[in-house]
């Protein structure tokens, strides 16, 4: 009988996946629930709408590693009630069905390794995800219990990226530049990449110039859409893309300090 790590903490489904993409992508996924929907066919249906195929064994979504990690890249693992095996084969195996692994049913510890052991072999699975109010893990790999107590200090999320374009010039030689607001999920630097070729392939479609600098906002709540335009706006001015990012975004960056609060207006 192999042996089963087991954590409990307060990472994301998505930073495991970043953290064993490569495994990840050489295995296969048994779905199991996603969001709380136990149906294999609303799972399936679920993937579909976001561009990622699956079939339906056994009342689970079964995939292809490659894909699970596609769907990660697309947004749709945002955490809450997510559950699903990795396979370490090729084989579809079928899943247990009385199996919960969300974190509000069963916080995976180290002494409940001996009771995940059985489930996972039942599976054939090598690792086991469940996505609640925090990550439970459950795997037979030394590598992957390393890679998932390492890789989870990765912050993931979706954040909001912000880009400035040289539009055009109007008949009278004025400057016409667009702020474009973006989303994208993963991490921090995840997102900056994201961003920078979304940025680059925009503005060589419609024949712009793009100022080199974004800047990202972490953002709160539910998942996004990754790629959507949240913001669009063009603005006029005689000064030239450099000089009009300084003055726009340098001269008035706030600097923290003590700041008191407006005063209400007088009344006449």
């Amino acid at each position: 009988m192999a042996q089963v790590w087991c954590g409990h903490d307060g990472g994301s489904i998505a930073a495991a996946l970043i953290a064993l993409a490569d495994e990840v992508a050489r295995s296969r996924c048994l779905l199991r629930s996603l969001d709380s929907t136990r149906s294999g066919e609303a799972i399936q249906a679920a993937l579909a709408r976001r561009g990622v195929l699956a079939r339906v064994e056994s009342g689970a979504a079964v995939l292809e590693g490659t894909d699970l990690l596609r769907a990660r890249r697309r947004g749709l693992f945002s955490g809450f009630d997510e559950v699903w095996f990795l396979m370490a084969d090729r084989s579809p195996t079928r899943v247990p069905e009385d199996v919960v692994l969300t974190s509000d049913a069963t916080e995976l510890r180290p002494e409940g390794a001996e009771a995940l052991t059985p489930v996972l072999e039942a599976a054939g699975a090598w690792l086991a995800l469940g996505d609640g109010c925090g990550l439970n893990w459950a795997t037979t790999r030394e590598r992957a219990r390393d890679a998932l107590r390492a890789g989870l200090a990765l912050r993931v999320g979706w954040f909001a990226v912000r880009q400035l374009l040289h539009f055009g010039v109007a008949d009278d030689g004025t400057n016409v530049f667009e702020e474009r607001i973006v989303c994208f999920a993963g991490t921090l630097e995840e997102a900056y990449r994201k961003a920078e070729a979304e940025a680059d392939e925009y503005a060589a479609f419609h024949g712009l110039v793009r100022h080199p600098d974004l800047e990202a906002y972490e953002q709160d709540g539910e998942a996004l859409i990754e790629g959507y335009e949240v913001w669009s706006q063009l603005y006029e001015s005689p000064l030239p893309l450099e000089a009009f990012f300084a003055e726009r975004y340098r001269r008035w960056r706030y600097r923290p300090r003590d700041v008191r609060p407006p005063r209400p207006p007088r009344e006449s």
